[in-house]
């Protein structure tokens, strides 16, 4: 079987303050985009979102 990559950019994620709750965030919205990760699936969070919610 060929190797596939797949992209998705997720929409609702709001601007993000220091003690907001990344998990839930992208968690909501992979909800609103009807996105489910599934085993093996990688997730990619950018250090600057993961810095302006420490």
């Amino acid at each position: 079987m060929p190797s596939e990559i797949r992209l998705y950019g997720l929409d609702g994620i709001p601007e993000v303050r220091p003690g907001d709750d990344l998990n839930a965030i992208i968690g909501d919205a992979l909800e609103a985009s009807n996105l489910t990760p599934l085993d093996g699936d990688v997730l990619v969070v950018t250090h600057k979102i993961v810095s302006k919610a420490e």
